[in-house]
């Protein structure tokens, strides 16, 4: 069962656990008797995992724009320089080395 918000005008925030039938229905206060008013807020369901949360807020952000970060922001080191070749070629015409 869902977890609703009410407003009791004596005894403030009522947090019940209610059927999704009922969520709908007056409820009147466990302290006073009295009735109290739903707050629209969604129902307090499973939560969906944080990693699930913070890729899906990181994916919004970058919606219209991307950020432009830099290297050390990222935690990564200088780029590593071009490796050397391991042989090298010759951009003459090796067939004519005796003329």
């Amino acid at each position: 069962m869902p977890l609703y918000a009410y407003w009791c005008d004596s005894d403030g925030l009522l947090e019940i656990r209610r059927p999704l039938v009922d969520a709908g229905a007056p409820l009147t206060c466990p302290y006073c008797g009295k009735l109290a008013r739903r707050l629209f807020t969604p129902p307090n369901v499973p939560r969906t995992p944080k990693w699930i949360v913070e890729g899906l807020e990181r994916e919004e952000r970058s919606r219209h724009e991307p950020r432009v970060v830099s290297r050390e922001e990222l935690g990564l080191s200088a780029p590593d320089p071009e490796p050397r070749p391991r042989w090298y070629r010759s951009h003459g015409r090796p067939w004519m080395i005796g003329h």
